[in-house]
């Protein structure tokens, strides 16, 4: 997996599991919306004074965000989300 999906990913998963919209995620680490969501597509390359702000945002290690994601909180995401129309 590219880096920078493993760190989106990261921060997509303990972001909801925090129960954080990406505006007020975005407020917390001082960063615009649009920027956060093109990190959590993997779609950026963030800085390291970056990763520290959202490491203690979230109250996890820095490190952290370069591990899989623990399952449990990938769990969570999964059943998070818009009910489907049908």
């Amino acid at each position: 997996m590219d880096i920078r999906r493993l760190i989106g990913e990261n921060i997509r998963v303990r972001r909801l599991a925090a129960k954080l919209s990406q505006e007020a995620f975005a407020a917390k680490i001082g960063v615009e919306q649009s920027y956060l969501s093109g990190l959590e597509a993997g779609r950026r390359n963030p800085t390291a004074v970056t990763l520290w702000h959202v490491a203690i945002a979230l109250r996890i290690k820095p490190g952290a965000l370069f591990e899989t994601p623990p399952a449990d909180l990938v769990e969570r995401k999964k059943g998070r989300g818009r009910p489907r129309k049908v």
